[in-house]
């Protein structure tokens, strides 16, 4: 009664398997509830159906069996299974084989370890930021003590200036503004910044970002063309950080159309509490495999990417307590899909967030 009392109420999925004398599994001898409420069945209905029907036909599975046959008694493994509730879970598998009587048989345990995948990649994620942090700010610190060097004696400079070095003059002065920019954001990445959230019209800040990315998209020949679906509300946001969002993923979206084209901004309402801005490009597209990866830090498709800057993308609509879901397709195109909740849900009146700052590219 013990034993019987372990085996139903345990938290994993347990199979009891009979296999043949070629040692393939045939029928189930017993599972639990959680075996039931897994495979979506009854468990005399389990018990009267072939173990093949559930059996996935992946190349893992097929080495599996071939285990069995070989003699092997003990082994785990680990696979993504599409269980019949429509489930996609991430599930860890423990085969034990033992003859009970007559019968040689397997104990299968299954245990879902989806959550436990998703803390172990935050981790990660989280140790490599780090990294990002204290690498931003010994590079930030080694530039600015020669920059504040240089800048001094171009203002000395600028006091003996004539019209012969007068455009030179200029020309350095505008590059180290431009270098200060990217030394601050480099400290920004570094240290969180506390930003003010107030009301902003989506499609006003949208139609700012397009302004200012034309003349590069015209170069290209490529036109962005924006399609309000919806009457959209004004959303709580800090609008200079979203702006930065959308030129990020529209600097991308042109960088992948060499040849042109089209790229279009839908912004519609999915439901009375989100909004969904959505960047429709035909690039080259991403390929699948490395699309789970996206927003890391220190990876990016580019061949002089640093991938820092849709990792920052990333955190500014997470700071924002939305998403960024992004579907691709080679030579296609991508959609990148900027989430946004209309309202801050239990931080409605919460008017700081931190932040890691403006992204950069």
């Amino acid at each position: 009664m013990k034993y019987r009392a372990l085996f139903e109420h345990a938290t994993d999925a347990i199979y009891l398997l009979e296999l043949n004398e070629d040692r393939f599994p045939i029928r189930f001898l017993d599972v639990n509830p959680v075996a039931c409420k897994r495979l979506g069945y009854s468990k005399k209905k389990i018990l009267s159906i072939s173990v093949m029907e559930f059996l996935p036909e992946n190349i893992k599975t097929i080495n599996i069996i071939k285990d069995f046959e070989k003699g092997k008694h003990y082994f785990t493994f680990r696979d993504e299974y599409v269980f019949k509730i429509e489930e996609k879970i991430d599930t860890e598998f423990i085969i034990d084989i033992f003859r009970l009587g007559e019968k040689e048989v397997a104990m299968v345990i299954t245990r879902d370890i989806t959550e436990r995948l998703k803390t172990e990649e935050l981790l990660r994620k989280s140790g490599k930021l780090d990294v990002v942090g204290q690498l931003a700010t010994a590079i930030a610190h080694e530039i600015r003590n020669p920059l504040a060097t240089i800048k001094g004696f171009i203002q000395l400079i600028q006091s003996m200036k004539n019209k012969e070095n007068q455009w030179y003059i200029d020309v350095i002065s505008s590059e180290i503004e431009q270098i200060e920019v990217i030394t601050n954001r480099f400290m920004i990445v570094a240290k969180p910044q506390a930003v003010k959230i107030q009301l902003n019209n989506l499609s006003m800040l949208a139609e700012q970002v397009i302004t200012l990315l034309q003349p590069q998209a015209m170069m290209n020949n490529i036109q962005i063309r924006t399609e309000l679906i919806s009457e959209i509300p004004y959303i709580p946001c800090e609008g200079n950080q979203l702006k930065q969002v959308f030129i990020n993923i529209l600097e991308n979206a042109i960088e992948a159309m060499s040849t042109g084209g089209e790229i279009l901004i839908q912004i519609d309402t999915l439901d009375s509490h989100q909004v969904s801005i959505c960047f429709i490009d035909q690039g080259c597209g991403i390929p699948r495999e490395r699309l789970p990866y996206l927003g890391e830090p220190f990876y990016s498709i580019k061949e002089k990417g640093v991938g820092l800057g849709l990792m920052i993308c990333y955190e500014i609509v997470e700071a924002h307590q939305g998403k960024i879901v992004i579907e691709s397709e080679m030579n296609k195109g991508t959609t990148v899909n900027v989430i946004l909740p209309i309202y801050y849900h239990s931080y409605q009146r919460v008017l700081l967030i931190s932040f890691m700052g403006k992204a950069f590219h």
